[in-house]
C-alpha cells in the first residue's frame, strides 16, 4: 500500500475517533444539561421551601415572643389589680377607722355637753327629774373616768336626798286622800332614785294611788315593780292583793285568778288570805260535785245563782268598805311612827 493509502487510512481513523469523541462530548453536555435543569429545579423547590420556612419560623417567633408578652403583661396587670384592691382595702379601713373616731369624738363631746348640763342642773336644784334621765341614758365610756367619778358621786347625793324629799312629801299626800296630787311626787320620787332604799314602798304607794284615780293599768306595773323591789317588804302583800284585783277589774279573769294564787303562794298567812280565798271561790266558781249528790232542776239552779250574785255584790261591797277602813288606819299608823332610818342605797348602777 501506498504512504497516501495508509495517510487517508490514518485521517479517516482520525476523523472517526473525533466524531465519536464529538458525540460523547454532546451526549455529555446534554447529559450535564439535564443534571443543571434538575439542578435548577431543585434550587428553585429549596428556595420556595426556604421562603415557606421562614415565614413558618418568623410567625411562630412573633406567637412566642407575642405570647410571652402577653403572660407577662397579664401578671404585671394581676399584679397591678391586686395591688389596687388591697389599697382600696386600706383606704376603706382608713375611712372607716377615722368615721368612727370621728363618732367617737362626737360621742364624747355630746356626753360631756350632757355632763355639763347634768352639773349645772344639780347645781341649781332644778329639772332634776330630767337631770336623773339624762344620768340615766349617759355613757360613761365616753367620758373621763375621774369626771364621771365626781359627777356620778355629786349625782347620787343630791337625787337620793330630793328623791327621798319627793317620796316623803307624796306619802304625806297619800295618807291625806289626795291621791291625785301625790303621783307627780312619787313620779318624780321613783324617777331621781328608782333603786332607794324606798323605792319598793314608792311604786306601792303610786300603784295604789293610780288604783285611786282609776288608771289600773299603770297600777298593775307599779305594784309589780314593787313586788320586784322587795318581796319581803311591809308592802308587798298588799301589793300582790292589789295587783290581782286590778286584773279583776279590768277583766283579765285568767290573770287575776293566777295573781291571787300567787299571793296565797307566797303570802299564805297575810291579813288577805282568807279574802283571796273567797275571789278565787267567785272567780272559778263553785266546784261541780260528782257521785251520790242529787241533780238540781234548772230553775232552781238559776234562783240560786241569782241569790249567789246579790250575795257576792252585798259581801264585795262590804269587803270594799272594810279594806277601806283598815287602809286608812293603817295610813294613820303609819304617819303616827317614826320612819325607820334605812343606809341609802345608790340610785346609780
Amino acid at each position: 500500500m501506498s504512504d497516501e493509502d495508509i495517510s487517508l487510512r490514518e485521517i479517516r481513523k482520525e476523523t472517526i475517533e473525533t466524531r465519536n469523541t464529538m458525540i460523547q462530548t454532546q451526549n455529555l453536555v446534554q447529559g450535564l444539561q439535564a443534571d443543571l435543569k434538575l439542578l435548577a429545579k431543585r434550587q428553585v423547590k429549596y428556595g420556595r421551601q426556604y421562603f415557606l420556612n421562614s415565614v413558618l419560623g418568623y410567625f411562630f417567633l412573633l406567637a412566642v415572643v407575642g405570647t410571652s408578652m402577653y403572660y407577662v403583661f397579664s401578671f404585671k396587670l394581676n399584679s397591678t389589680q391586686a395591688k389596687l384592691k388591697q389599697a382600696e382595702i386600706n383606704a376603706d379601713k382608713v375611712t372607716k377607722k377615722l368615721a368612727e373616731l370621728r363618732t367617737i369624738q362626737e360621742a364624747r363631746e355630746h356626753e360631756s355637753e350632757v355632763a355639763m348640763k347634768i352639773h349645772l342642773m344639780l347645781r341649781s336644784r332644778k329639772n332634776l327629774v330630767k337631770a336623773a334621765k339624762l344620768f340615766s341614758s349617759l355613757n360613761k365610756k365616753s367620758l373621763d373616768p375621774t369626771a364621771f367619778k365626781m359627777l356620778r358621786e355629786e349625782a347620787e347625793d343630791i337625787f337620793m336626798e330630793e328623791g327621798k324629799s319627793r317620796f316623803e312629801q307624796g306619802r304625806s299626800q297619800t295618807w291625806k286622800g289626795r291621791y291625785e296630787q301625790s303621783l307627780p311626787l312619787l313620779d318624780q320620787a321613783i324617777a331621781m332614785a328608782p333603786n332607794a332604799p324606798f323605792s319598793a314602798e314608792a311604786f306601792w304607794r303610786r300603784g295604789f294611788a293610780r288604783y285611786k284615780v282609776g288608771s289600773l293599768k299603770k297600777a298593775i306595773q307599779d305594784f309589780k315593780a314593787a313586788i320586784k323591789a322587795d318581796p319581803k317588804s311591809d308592802f308587798a302583800d298588799d301589793a300582790a292583793y292589789y295587783l290581782a284585783y286590778c286584773f279583776e277589774m279590768i277583766g283579765e279573769k285568767t290573770q287575776a285568778i293566777n295573781a291571787y294564787h300567787r299571793f296565797l303562794e307566797k303570802y299564805p298567812s297575810g291579813d288577805k288570805a282568807s279574802l283571796v280565798r273567797h275571789k278565787i271561790e267567785q272567780l272559778e266558781g263553785p266546784k261541780k260535785k260528782t257521785g251520790g249528790s242529787a241533780v238540781v232542776k234548772s230553775n232552781q239552779g238559776r234562783n240560786t245563782k241569782r241569790t249567789v250574785t246579790t250575795k257576792e255584790n252585798q259581801e264585795n261591797k262590804e269587803n270594799k268598805e272594810n279594806k277601806e277602813n283598815k287602809e286608812n288606819k293603817e295610813n294613820k299608823k303609819s304617819a303616827s311612827s317614826p320612819e325607820k332610818r334605812k343606809k341609802l342605797k345608790s340610785p346609780v348602777q
